[in-house]
């Protein structure tokens, strides 16, 4: 006999004349298809039959009544594969979103180390798209709603399952973005892409899409990812380096310390913009802000220093064993007035030559 899921919408007793209980109810496969059952035809624990629980039965016809009834009747569990097959492969929208919001999940924590159940249950999956794109074509909702309900551990061992993520439109992505494990988007550029669209798009706030990019770098970082590490830096460092410098003076306010503590990313800013946002500490300790700064960004700080009259002796002490030439000669000729020329001359050949 085949196997059919449904969910007990109905289950009651009579208490007969002879003062027996009979106990009898219905069970649903679909809004519109429903099937009787007795007590005997429960084959787990009777007392664990109610309304809303989801079963798995057979169909019999007998011979006297005008339509089947439900027998060898079991609750659904997480561990028969037989079982969750089915309740995938259900066209009634409350048993397949019992396997894949509740079932499923509960299917691989029991058994995480499973790798031949873990590749039953993603091709359950990929069964299960399929139907929807047979049966909805037209609505991207319900293969979204499917995508957003399969757990995390899938993604991570599927790549077919992220290519299904990636061939998303934009607008759908929307829906499910916050729902992807950080470490599927440290392994695909084309999702982390998609969350670029999204800012530009205006769908997801600046803040947003830098919080998820810090979280992306610290899940980098804390499992060693040297490679991965660079690629997520130089992708922030990109995107920086050519934002107009309005913006730029937004963004590193915006910008999570994880990642502006990164000196590429820091130093993809603007000169001034570097020098402006470190300024107040500057003026405090010159010299425990001068390395974060790139080159550009220390001769500005140094020009301004001296346009301001702010004390930096420690830093021109500091500087003065600096092997930069260009720095070197920007101190002198910024601070002429106590310079020889005979110095500055000096330090332009110096500058001219290691230029050569």
């Amino acid at each position: 006999m085949t196997k059919v899921v449904g969910r007990v919408s109905r289950y009651t007793s009579l208490r007969l004349k002879t003062g027996e209980e009979k106990y009898f109810g219905s069970v649903s496969v679909t809004t519109t298809q429903e099937y009787s059952f007795y007590t005997n035809g429960i084959l787990c624990d009777k007392f664990l039959i109610e309304p809303e629980v989801f079963v798995i039965f057979e169909l019999d016809h007998p011979q006297d009544k005008s339509e089947p009834e439900a027998i060898n009747i079991e609750l659904v569990t997480d561990s028969d594969l037989e079982t969750l097959s089915k309740c995938a492969q259900s066209n009634e929208k409350s048993v397949w979103e019992l396997f894949f919001n509740t079932s499923l999940y509960r299917a691989i924590s029991n058994d995480e180390k499973n790798d031949e159940k873990k590749d039953t249950l993603i091709k359950l999956c990929f069964l299960k798209l399929k139907l929807l794109n047979l049966l909805y074509k037209s609505e991207a909702k319900k293969k979204i709603d499917l995508l957003k309900s399969i757990p995390d551990i899938l993604y991570l061992e599927s790549t077919e399952l992220c290519k299904e993520l990636e061939q998303l439109e934009t607008e759908d992505y929307s829906e499910l973005y916050n729902d992807i494990p950080i470490r599927v988007y440290i392994e695909s550029k084309s999702l982390r892409n998609k969350l670029k669209d999204l800012m530009a798009s205006r769908i997801l706030t600046t803040e947003a899409y830098w919080n998820i990019y810090d979280q992306i770098y610290q899940e980098c970082t804390e499992t060693e990812k040297i490679e991965e590490t660079e690629e997520i830096v130089d992708e922030v460092s990109i995107y920086i380096k050519y934002r107009p410098e309005q913006e730029q003076n937004t963004l590193i306010h915006e910008l999570p310390n994880n990642l502006k503590g990164e000196p590429k990313i820091f130093q993809s800013f603007k000169p001034k913009v570097q020098v402006d946002f470190i300024w107040d500490s500057f003026k405090a300790n010159s010299t425990s802000e001068w390395d974060q700064l790139s080159n550009k960004a220390k001769i500005y700080s140094l020009y301004r220093a001296f346009e301001e009259k702010v004390c930096i002796t420690d830093l021109i002490k500091k500087i003065s064993q600096d092997d930069d030439a260009l720095i070197s000669f920007a101190v002198k000729l910024f601070s002429h007035k106590k310079e020889s020329f005979e110095e500055i001359h000096k330090s332009l050949l110096t500058l001219i030559i290691r230029a050569c």
